[in-house]
C-alpha cells in the first residue's frame, strides 16, 4: 500500500497511523533510515535487533548467548585492528 505524505519544515515526515499500528511503532521509537537505489527505507529498531539476533544465532552453540557472540565479535575486531596496525608500522 502506498501513502502520500508531505515533507514538513526541517525534513519532518509523519508516518501514517495505519503503518505505525501495523508495525507496533510508538512515540519515541528509534528507526534506521536507509537509502537504497534512490529509495528511502525506514527500519524500526526492534526489527533491526530481531534480524541481528537471528543472524547471530547461526554462530552460537546451544549454550551461547547473543552477549557471548558480541563479546567474540569485539575480540575479533580488536585482533583485526591490531593486525592492521602491525602491518602499517614503520620499522
Amino acid at each position: 500500500m502506498d501513502y502520500r505524505v508531505e515533507i514538513q519544515k526541517g525534513g519532518r515526515v509523519t508516518i501514517p497511523s495505519v503503518i505505525r499500528k501495523k508495525l507496533k511503532m510508538v512515540e519515541g521509537d528509534i528507526v534506521t533510515i536507509r537509502e537504497e537505489n534512490g529509495n528511502i527505507k525506514l527500519i524500526p529498531q526492534h526489527q533491526a535487533l530481531a534480524k541481528a539476533r537471528s543472524l547471530a544465532q547461526q554462530y552460537l552453540t546451544r549454550d551461547d548467548t547473543v552477549d557471548d557472540f558480541l563479546k567474540w565479535r569485539k575480540e575479533e575486531a580488536i585482533a583485526e585492528d591490531d593486525k592492521m596496525n602491525r602491518a602499517f608500522e614503520t620499522k
